[in-house]
This record gives C-alpha cells, sequence and structure tokens, in this order.
C-alpha cells in the first residue's frame, strides 16, 4: 500500500458530512438550526459533542439514549450517527455492523455512499483491501460529488494491484480531474514494476506521475518523490544521463532533496564525473545524519577524494565521519534509553484531545531531544495508526478514572439525600405537615358552614365582619343593662341603633358572601394543593425508600472497575508494542552507523597502511 506511505490523508472532520442528508445534521461548516422537541434533546446533545468533535462525549450521549431508549423517533439517526462516531475512531468493523443495520433503501442514496466511501477509505488505510473494495463496491452506480474521484482512484489502485489492469484503467478513466489522484496512480503502478525490477519500464511510470499539473505542495511533493524514484530506476538500468536529469529536476526544499543529492552524486560518480559528485555530496554530509543519505554521503566523500588520487584529504574525511558516526550512534543508544525508561506519553508528545480524526491529516509529532529518530519512525502509516489508537487508548483510560471519581461522588450524594429522606420519614416533619393539612382542612369547612347556614337564614348578621359583631355584642350588653334600668328612652335609642345595623347587615350581605366564596374557593384549592403534596411526599418517601439511583450508580461503578484493567492492559499493550516499533526503527538505525564506522575504520586503517608501505624518499 504504498500509496499510504506517499500521501496523508487530507481535510477535517473526515466523517462530517456523512450525514448531511439527514433530516438533523449538517456540514460541520453549516449547521442549520432545527427546532427540539423535549423527547429529542438526548439526540440534540450528542449532535452537539459530535459537531464540536467531541466523540467520547456523543459516543456515551448516544449509547446512553440507546440503553433508555429515549431517542424516539431519531433512533435510527442515532445508529448512523454512531457508525459515523466510531469510524471517527477507527472502529471500522464497528460502523461497518452499524451500517448494515440500518442503512437500505429508505435513506438518501448520498447518505449512503457517504456512509460506505469512508469506511471503505478506512479499510484501506488499514491495509485491508478485501474489506475495502467491498465497501466501495456497494456505492451507487452514480455516485458523484467531492469524493467520487478518490473512490474511483482507491478501485483503480485495487484492481492495479489484484492484476486487472482493464478494470483499473477503466476505473482511473472516469476521474473528472487529473489532480490529485491521477499522478498517484501512475505513482502506484511504477512502484509495483520496480518491485518487478522492471527499471525501464518503472522509469517511464515515474516520469509520467511527475509529469503532473498538480502545482499544490501535495503535487510538487509527489512530482519530487516521483523524479527521485524515476532516477534511481535509472541508476538501475545504467542510465546515467537520464538519471542525472531527473534527480536535477528534485526541489532542494523538499523532502527528497537528501535521496535526490545522493543520487545525482552517484549518476555522476559512475560516469567517473567524481568534482560534481564531491559537490553534491559534500553538501549533503552536512546534513542531520538521521538521514540514511546523508550517512552515505559521508562515507562517499572520502571515496570520491581516493579517487581523485587525494589520500590525505580522504583519511580526514574519513576520520570525520567516524567522528560524526560516532556522535549519531550515541544520540541513537541515548533514545533506546529513553524509550525503555522515560512515559511513552511524554516522550511521544501525544495529547488526548477528543477531536482526534483518523481520517485526517494531522501528524503526531515527537518530544526533542530525540525526535528526529522518532519522527522518522512516526512517518510510517503502521506506527500513525498505532500512535492514534495509543492517543485513544490514553483518552479512554483518562475519562474511565474520571468517571469513577465522579460516580464516587454521586454515590456519596445520593446516601447523604437518602439519610435525608430517613430523618424525614423517621422524624416528625410529615406529621407536622398532615396537622397543617387538617387545620386546613377544617378551616375550609368551618367556612363552608358558615356560608351555608347563612344563606339558609337570609340573615346578613351571620355574615358580619368581626368588627360589627362585636358592635352587636356591646348593643346587646347595653340593652341588658337599660332593661334592667328601666331605662325606657336608652332602650329605644338601642333600637334605633339594631335596626340601623341590621340595615347595614343586610345590604352588606351580597358583597360579603361574595368575598367568603372567594375565600372558600382559595381554601378549596389550598386545600386540594396540599393533598396532592402530601401524595406526592408519600410517594417520594416510597421510591427513596428503594433507593432506585443506588443500584443503577452501583451497577454503574462495577461496570466501570471491571472496563478500567481491561483499558489499562490494552493500553499497555499498546504502549509495548510502540516502544517495539521504535526500537525496531532505531536499532536499525542503529545498525546502519554501526555498518558505516566500520567501513570508515577499516578504510581508515588501508590508508594508513598504504601511506606505511610508500617507500621512504
Amino acid at each position: 500500500m504504498a500509496q499510504f506511505t506517499l500521501r496523508r490523508f487530507l481535510g477535517g472532520l473526515a466523517v462530517a458530512g456523512l450525514l448531511c442528508g439527514l433530516p438533523y445534521s449538517a456540514q460541520t461548516q453549516d449547521i442549520a438550526p432545527v427546532q427540539k422537541t423535549p423527547e429529542e434533546l438526548r439526540f440534540g446533545s450528542t449532535l452537539f459533542h459530535y459537531y464540536q468533535q467531541n466523540y467520547f462525549d456523543a459516543l456515551v450521549e448516544l449509547m446512553a439514549g440507546q440503553t433508555r431508549e429515549n431517542l424516539g423517533a431519531q433512533a435510527a439517526e442515532a445508529s448512523l450517527l454512531r457508525g459515523a462516531v466510531q469510524l471517527s475512531y477507527g472502529m471500522d468493523e464497528a460502523a461497518r455492523e452499524e451500517f448494515d443495520s440500518v442503512l437500505d433503501a429508505q435513506w438518501p442514496a448520498a447518505t449512503r455512499d457517504r456512509a460506505w466511501f469512508y469506511l471503505g477509505k478506512l479499510a484501506w488505510q488499514r491495509h485491508d483491501a478485501s474489506s475495502s473494495a467491498a465497501a466501495l463496491a456497494r456505492l451507487s452506480p452514480g455516485f458523484s460529488g467531492s469524493h467520487a474521484d478518490e473512490a474511483h482512484y482507491l478501485r483503480a489502485v485495487q484492481a492495479m494491484f489484484a492484476g486487472d489492469d482493464a478494470s483499473a484503467q477503466q476505473e482511473i478513466a472516469r476521474l473528472s480531474s487529473p489532480c490529485p489522484w491521477l499522478p498517484y496512480f501512475h505513482y502506484n503502478g511504477a512502484v509495483q514494476l520496480a518491485g518487478e525490477q522492471r527499471w525501464e519500464a518503472a522509469a517511464t511510470a515515474f516520469r509520467a506521475a511527475a509529469a503532473s499539473p498538480c502545482d499544490d505542495e501535495e503535487g510538487l511533493s509527489l512530482q519530487d518523490k516521483a523524479l527521485t524514484a524515476a532516477g534511481y530506476a535509472g541508476l538501475a538500468q545504467a542510465e546515467l544521463y537520464a538519471a542525472s536529469d531527473d534527480f536535477v529536476r528534485v526541489r532542494l526544499s523538499g523532502s527528497e532533496a537528501d535521496r535526490a543529492l545522493l543520487g545525482y552524486g552517484w549518476s555522476h560518480a559512475r560516469r567517473e564525473e567524481f568534482p560534481t559528485a564531491l559537490a553534491a555530496w559534500q553538501t549533503l554530509s552536512e546534513r542531520d545524519l538521521v538521514s540514511a543519505s546523508a550517512r552515505e554521503a559521508l562515507l562517499a566523500l572520502p571515496y570520491a577524494y581516493e579517487q581523485l588520487k587525494r589520500p590525505t584529504l580522504a583519511l580526514n574525511s574519513y576520520r570525520a565521519a567516524d567522528a560524526a558516526l560516532g556522535r549519531e550512534l550515541r544520540r541513537v543508544e541515548s533514545a533506546l534509553n529513553a524509550l525503555d525508561e522515560e512515559n511513552l506519553q511524554e516522550l511521544l508528545g501525544m495529547g488526548m484531545a477528543d477531536g482526534a480524526n483518523w481520517l485526517g491529516s494531522e501528524e503526531l509529532p515527537p518530544r526533542a531531544p530525540h525526535g528526529p529518530f522518532l519522527l522518522e519512525l512516526l512517518s510510517t502509516d503502521d506506527a500513525q495508526m498505532a500512535m492514534r489508537e495509543l492517543r485513544d487508548l490514553y483518552a479512554i483510560e483518562q475519562r474511565l478514572e474520571e468517571d469513577q471519581r465522579r460516580l464516587s461522588v454521586l454515590q456519596q450524594v445520593d446516601a447523604d439525600q437518602r439519610a435525608v429522606w430517613d430523618s424525614v420519614r423517621s422524624g416528625d416533619r410529615v406529621q407536622t405537615l398532615r396537622q397543617r393539612q387538617s387545620a386546613l382542612l377544617a378551616q375550609r369547612d368551618q367556612l363552608q358552614q358558615r356560608l351555608r347556614e347563612a344563606e339558609a337564614a337570609g340573615d346578613g348578621r351571620l355574615l358580619a365582619s368581626p368588627e360589627q359583631q362585636q358592635r352587636w355584642q356591646r348593643v346587646a350588653r347595653a340593652e341588658r343593662s337599660a332593661s334592667a334600668l328601666g331605662d325606657a328612652d336608652k332602650q329605644r335609642r338601642l333600637r334605633l341603633i339594631q335596626g340601623l345595623m341590621a340595615w347595614q347587615d343586610n345590604e352588606e350581605f351580597p358583597h360579603r358572601r361574595w368575598q367568603l366564596s372567594k375565600q372558600l374557593q382559595e381554601l378549596d384549592d389550598l386545600v386540594r394543593d396540599s393533598e396532592e403534596g402530601l401524595r406526592r411526599l408519600d410517594v417520594a418517601l416510597q421510591t427513596r425508600k428503594r433507593a432506585p439511583f443506588a443500584s443503577r450508580l452501583q451497577a454503574l461503578n462495577t461496570r466501570g472497575e471491571a472496563l478500567l484493567p481491561k483499558v489499562s492492559d490494552t493500553r499497555a499493550r499498546a504502549e509495548q508494542q510502540l516502544r517495539q516499533m521504535a526500537s525496531q526503527a532505531l536499532e536499525g538505525h542503529r545498525v546502519q552507523i554501526v555498518r558505516g564506522l566500520s567501513q570508515a575504520r577499516v578504510a581508515i586503517a588501508r590508508l594508513y597502511d598504504s601511506a606505511a608501505e610508500e617507500p621512504q624518499s
């Protein structure tokens, strides 16, 4: 799968457009606001986290909604979104299962095509050609859009690797534009020819890839790679002038400059044009020795001096090479020790941002001072895949540990609340509330009886205000006093007062009846509300007695305690795997340096012997 070594996948949120055909989603850069009903809030919360690229939170919200079955009409859309999130995490097998379960004819063709395209792309990135081909085969015959050319390219390369050149040519002919995929197709074909040592055909194919009209940075980088590969294919078949022409066209600022300078030097050295070769190798030998080309140039330089009959310069160059390679060897050994002893997460500079995109283009830079060695390692697809998996494991482990702490707090809060409810149940607070409700009920009944008696008797005095009733009592006492004294005049005046008060009571009777009716209605409402409140209190007391949250929290805690060791073990094994990959790469680097040191020292000894054998003048 040479294509993935040469080209990092492009572009931001790779699966953000997967759901653009759904009614509640849009492209990341153009999310249309949609009114949500209460039963859709869980799905809305999931979408919020998803479009913020907080995939872990989105997945948690979504799975919680699916577990509790409160996604409503969005259940199928949620399953598709879950597949998209899983795809963002590189979980292609899980994503495929989700897509198989929900993607049918009811979904828009664009939605189905995006799902299968991204699934095929990720499978191809994992070097799973059969799964990639199966996913891409499910695209609609008229699949179009921004990813159509990439789909044609992937199918063309798969056909080419399978030996079906006719299908490969037919598929690549469907590209709407030559950039950027046509040059990659030629390059992969050239790599295949080079692997078969068909150097002339390979060189022709590499030059076809280099003839790309793509003038962006990606296109220019591919041109450099193709020209460099064409030059080495020319060297393999002794086409030295053609190879030199290929090498000289490579940009000195590009990533292939080192290999091109080395090859350019050899294309002239094999024509015995050593001064020209020296100029290229001198420039190259001054570069960082993490580059294999720079190390080879360091030894090729004194070789050229020997060919020019300059033994003193050759000896000094071999000594300089010996010293430089010795320093490089110590750097490599230091990096190997760091891999064994230091924290891998800090050493590799791996953050735990939740927005990591498996189909994106970001590289994961290592930490200095061992960056140059590890950067060489991390430029491979397998290492990048392992890094992304490990970064996800770090994030999941951290989230699980945080969730366990939060669950512990929630369990304590729940226990405290249950203790409060137990005190309410066992104390006199509930009894006090019931007594207050009984007093309210008695007050209501008393008022109701008073109003009923007044209406039956038609006596306004029965509804008199407290002040008026006190006046009636004073008048009654005065009347008894006047009667006992036989004061006829006072009795007459008191009867006039009683008549006046009776007239006032009758006049105010309708208004007072209305006021009391209103008060009675308010008391009825209060009685009804208090009864409902006491009923709900009884339900709450019974619910708290059963402690519904305690069992759920304990179940979550138990599940987390079971998952955390598994995640930690998986993370430790992933760390060990990545350490082994890094160690193998550095060990290979060390072996090459040791071999170069041996060559330099053998050459130094040989030159010393030659000098000793020369006759003394």
